[in-house]
């Protein structure tokens, strides 16, 4: 059974997928640049790295943060299956809060 994808990811590749059929890409991968559009390989990781590092930002880092703030906004058990990880893995990127919004709300007092 699919594990689905949170919001925020599923819009991503949502608009990315639009993008690729309005601009009629034959690449079936997300990440598409000028060498890779006419053809059906990812691009490189060279690329990756080119394009991330003057932001500081690592392909592996991206995966860390995304990672953290999808354990601490849902169910780590879910976020495991999406990222084909074992369930205690998502531990470690566990942050020491909780989302407030995720806490049950306190039963109405009746004094």
């Amino acid at each position: 059974m699919p594990t689905p994808l949170d919001p925020h990811s599923a819009d991503a590749v949502r608009r990315t997928l639009n993008h690729h059929q309005a601009t009629g890409a034959g690449n079936p991968h997300l990440p598409v640049n000028q060498k890779t559009k006419t053809i059906a390989g990812p691009v490189s990781r060279d690329y990756l790295d080119k394009l991330l590092i003057p932001a500081g930002v690592t392909p592996q880092r991206l995966r860390a943060t995304r990672l953290a703030e999808l354990v601490t906004t849902m169910d780590p058990i879910l976020v495991a299956h999406a990222y084909g990880i074992r369930h205690g893995a998502v531990l470690h990127y566990l942050a020491d809060t909780v989302d407030p919004a995720r806490l049950t709300p306190p039963a109405p007092s009746n004094l």
